[in-house]
This record gives structure tokens, sequence and C-alpha cells, in this order.
């Protein structure tokens, strides 16, 4: 079946649920309560039917995840005037995600002053005794990197929703 990258991973994601689904149904089954006779008292799913279907869905899964790896590795998208692979436009946005945290999570350490800004260490607290503790980071300048990279991720991921909704794969 010939799909887009984007329905294919609708399609693993509901698969996903489906063996969520099917492991908590597993271990809701895999014990039930008998009578003095060793009879079922309660009526239950066959556990072993269950982990079948698991089987076959884990299969389905797999296949499903592999398509979509190769097409990552192998479909060429265009993004500021040079070819990327999908998977490389991905990293890229990982990496900007980790590098927009990084940096805020900075600027809140310099703006609470847990974080004394000459040395990078933490401040503690002497009495009167201390110096004041003022920022040799421009945090205006590390607010306007966060928007730039931002912005910037946020190019990254509409060229990659573009390619995953325009590039077909068979599943």
């Amino acid at each position: 079946m010939s799909v887009s990258i984007g329905k294919a991973l609708l399609e693993r994601s509901a698969v996903s649920a489906k063996i969520q689904d099917i492991l908590t149904r597993i271990t809701n089954n895999a014990t039930t309560m008998v009578d003095k006779d060793g009879k079922p008292v309660a009526t239950a799913e066959d556990p072993l039917e269950l982990f079948k279907e698991l089987g076959i869905l884990e299969k389905r899964h797999e296949h499903i995840s592999s398509v979509i790896v190769n097409a990552n590795y192998s479909t060429i998208i265009r993004f500021e005037d040079k070819d990327y692979k999908i998977i490389e436009i991905i990293e890229r946005i990982d990496s900007y995600n980790k590098r927009i945290k990084r940096i805020k999570e900075l600027i809140t350490s310099i703006e609470s002053g847990t974080i004394t800004k000459s040395t990078g260490r933490r401040a503690y607290n002497y009495g009167e005794t201390n110096d004041k503790v003022v920022s040799v980071m421009d945090v205006a300048n590390l607010r306007k990197m966060t928007e730039k990279y931002s912005s910037d991720k946020n190019k990254m991921q509409v060229i990659l929703q573009e390619a995953n909704w325009s590039t077909q794969i068979t599943i």
C-alpha cells in the first residue's frame, strides 16, 4: 500500500496504541480467579491469543518503522538552497531544541542569580561581605538567539512536514 510518510507515521502511532492496549489486556488476563474445582469464576480473554495478536502488531510496527527510516535516510529535501536527507533535518531540529533549552536554562539561572556571572559557579550567601553579583552576559542577546534558533527550527519543521506529506512510501 502506497502512502505518504505522514500517513505511515500516523499508522505506526495507531499500531503503537493497539500494542499498548493488548499489553494491558494480557496483563489483566494473565491470571484469573477460579472456584474450588479450578474453573474460572470470571470470563477472561485468552492471554495466549492476545499474545499472538501482539506478535502480529509488533511485526507490523517494525515493518512500518523500517520503511519510514529508509525513507528518512534516502529522501532528499531542499532547505536554504542546500540538499539534505530527511534524517539530517530531523537531527538539526533535535539539536536546535536542545540548544534552545540550554540557553533558556542559562537565562533562568542568570536572572534568578543562582550563578555568579564572573565564575559560572553557584552563588553562596556569606552575609554582608558578599560582593554584588552582576551579569556579564547579555540576557537580551541570549533571548534574541533563542528567537533566531526557534525561527530556524520552525522553518525546518515546515519543510519536514511538507516532505512527510508529499513523499510516498510503500508499507
